[in-house]
C-alpha cells in the first residue's frame, strides 16, 4: 500500500513538474497574473524559481505564498473597509458642516447683541446720569439734616445754659436779699453793742455770697509755668519782651518757638528771681540741678494781683530769659524731651489721675508724640452757642464736660510740627491725636487717626477753670481735657515726678 501511495505521489509530482516545464516562458513572462492563484503558486511556484534566485525551490514557492496570503488580506480589508470609512468621511463632513453653522449663528447673535447694546445705551446713560443726581441730592439733603440736627442740638445746650445762668442769677439775688434782711436785722438788734463785730460780719458775708455766685472768678490755674508780661527773653535778633515773641522765632539758643501759651488773670503764685517775675512752680536750671522757683534761694514771693502771663514750647525744651543775674535758663510747658520711654511714663500718670481704679490702656506712639490741640475752625460750645476755638480768648465762659459753665484762663497757639496725627471731626475740623476725650465713662487718647492732616496751619488749645470743655462738631458732643491734660487742681502731683526725670538727663 505504502509503495502505492510513493508511486502515485511521484507521478502527480512528475505530472506537475512536465506541466510546469511546458508552460514556463508563458507564466514567467506573466508571473504577477499567475501569482493571484492560490492554487498555482501553492503547487507549482517551485518549479518557477528563477536561475538567478539564490532562495531554494521551497523557501521561494513559500515566500510567494506569503506574499499571496497578504495581498489577500490587504484586498479583503480594502474591500470590508471601504463602506466604513465611507460612512466616517459623511460624518466628519456632517460635523464641519454643524460647525460652520454654529460659528454663523454666534456671528448673527454678535451683531444683534451690538446693535442692542448701541440701542440700550443712551437709555442707560440717561439712567445713570439720574442716579448720579439722586446720589448728589441725597448727600446735599444728609447734609442740610445734619447742619439742622447740629443746629437743634446747640439751640437746645444754649437754652439749658441760659436757664442755669437765669437760676444762679434767681439763686444769687435770693442769698443777697436773704442776706441784707439778716444784717439790717443784726443791725438793729446788735448794733449798740457789737458795732465793729457786726461790719466784720457783713465784710465776711458779702465775700461769702461772692464767693457762692461767682466761683469762677477764684484763681484756678493761677501761674501755672508762666512768665510776667515784659520778660525780656533772648532771642537769635536779640532781647524781646515775651509778648511779642510769635510762633517760628528762634530763641538764643538755637531752640525754635513751636507753641505760646497766654493767661490773664489773678495770679498768687509769682515770684521775682533775680528780676524776673515768673510762677513758683516753673522749673529753672541751676549748676546743681533742675528746681522749682519757688525753691530757689533768690527768689522772692510778689503779691497776688491781675496779671498777664506767657509760656512757650520750644524745640529744645528750654527758654534763655535776660535777667540782672545773666542768662537764666527755664524750662518750657512740655519740660520733657520727646522720649518715648518719659512719654508713656507720663502718659501713665495722666491716665491714673484721670481713670482711678482703672486698667491702664497705653495708646499708639501718635499720640504719645504730638500736641493736644484743633485746628481753628473747630468749634466750642459756649453759652451764646458754639464758636470758633480760634475766637475764644481768656474770660470768655465755656461749656465743660459736665455740662456746666467753666471760664477760659488761657489760650494755646501751636506751630503744625507739634501735630503728628490728627483725626477728621468735619470738613473744616481736625482733633489732634494728642487730645484726651472722654468715652463712656473713661478718659483717652485718639487711637482711630486719619492718613494725614491739615498742612501749615495753626493749632489751638485752651485752658480752663474746671480742666475739660465742650466741642461740638458733626451733630455731636465730644468732651475734651484742656491742655494741661490733669487739670489745674492736679497738675501739682506731677511735679516731683518731672524733676526727678530732668535730674537723671542732667
Amino acid at each position: 500500500m505504502w509503495a502505492f501511495i510513493g508511486l502515485t505521489g511521484a507521478l502527480l509530482v512528475g505530472v506537475l513538474y512536465f506541466f510546469a516545464m511546458s508552460n514556463k516562458k508563458e507564466v514567467l513572462d506573466h508571473w504577477d497574473e499567475y501569482n493571484q492563484n492560490i492554487l498555482f503558486v501553492f503547487f507549482l511556484a517551485p518549479f518557477y524559481k528563477p536561475d538567478n534566485d539564490s532562495r531554494s525551490r521551497l523557501q521561494f514557492a513559500f515566500d510567494n505564498f506569503n506574499n499571496l496570503l497578504s495581498t489577500f488580506a490587504n484586498n479583503t480589508m480594502k474591500t470590508i473597509m471601504q463602506p466604513v470609512m465611507q460612512v466616517f468621511k459623511l460624518l466628519t463632513d456632517a460635523i464641519g458642516q454643524t460647525v460652520e453653522g454654529l460659528f454663523n449663528v454666534r456671528g448673527l447673535l454678535k451683531t444683534m447683541w451690538s446693535q442692542f447694546n448701541s440701542m440700550t445705551e443712551v437709555f442707560m446713560t440717561r439712567f445713570q446720569g439720574t442716579l448720579t443726581a439722586l446720589r448728589a441730592t441725597f448727600m446735599k439733603l444728609n447734609g442740610a439734616i445734619g447742619k439742622t440736627f447740629g443746629v437743634a442740638v446747640a439751640g437746645i445746650m444754649s437754652g439749658i445754659s441760659a436757664l442755669q445762668a437765669t437760676l444762679s442769677v434767681f439763686d444769687l439775688v435770693i442769698n443777697i436779699i436773704i442776706t441784707i434782711l439778716v444784717i439790717i436785722a443784726a443791725i438793729f438788734i446788735w448794733l449798740p453793742f457789737l458795732f465793729i463785730a457786726v461790719i466784720a460780719i457783713i465784710i465776711m458775708a458779702v465775700n461769702a455770697i461772692n464767693d457762692a455766685g461767682q466761683g469762677d472768678s477764684i484763681t484756678g490755674i493761677a501761674g501755672v509755668f508762666c512768665f510776667a508780661e515784659g520778660t525780656q527773653v533772648e532771642t537769635a535778633e536779640g532781647v524781646q519782651p515775651i509778648e511779642s515773641i510769635k510762633l517760628g522765632t528762634v530763641l538764643a539758643d538755637g531752640g525754635e518757638v513751636r507753641g505760646t501759651l497766654a493767661f490773664e488773670q489773678d495770679t498768687d503764685d509769682m515770684y521775682d528771681l533775680y528780676g524776673v517775675q515768673v510762677s513758683g512752680s516753673h522749673i529753672v536750671y541751676t549748676d546743681a540741678k533742675p528746681t522749682l522757683v519757688e525753691n530757689h534761694p533768690a527768689a522772692q514771693k510778689l503779691p497776688q494781683q491781675q496779671r498777664k502771663v506767657y509760656c512757650f514750647i520750644t524745640s529744645t525744651r528750654r527758654i534763655p530769659v535776660s535777667s540782672a543775674n545773666g542768662t537764666l535758663q527755664f524750662a518750657d510747658w512740655e519740660e520733657l524731651e520727646n522720649n518715648l520711654d518719659d512719654l508713656k511714663m507720663w502718659n501713665k500718670q495722666v491716665f491714673a489721675l484721670l481713670n482711678p481704679n482703672q486698667i491702664y490702656m497705653e495708646p499708639s506712639s501718635h499720640c504719645l508724640k504730638s500736641e493736644a490741640g484743633f485746628t481753628g475752625q473747630t468749634h466750642v460750645m459756649t453759652q451764646l452757642g458754639p464758636a470758633e476755638i480760634r475766637g475764644i480768648v481768656p474770660g470768655c465762659k465755656i461749656t465743660d464736660a459736665d455740662g456746666k459753665q467753666t471760664t477760659v484762663r488761657g489760650i494755646v497757639r501751636l506751630a503744625s510740627e507739634e501735630i503728628i496725627n490728627a483725626v477728621k471731626l468735619s470738613e473744616t475740623s481736625y482733633m489732634s491725636s494728642g487730645n484726651w476725650t472722654k468715652v463712656a465713662d473713661t478718659w483717652l487718647q485718639q487711637h482711630t487717626l486719619c492718613a494725614s492732616k491739615p498742612a501749615d496751619e495753626e493749632w489751638y488749645q485752651l485752658f480752663t477753670e474746671s480742666g475739660t470743655f465742650m466741642v461740638i462738631e458733626g451733630g455731636q458732643f465730644i468732651e475734651v481735657r484742656d491742655f494741661t491734660d490733669v487739670g489745674s487742681s492736679d497738675i501739682h502731683k506731677t511735679y516731683d515726678w518731672v524733676l526727678e526725670t530732668l535730674a537723671e538727663k542732667i
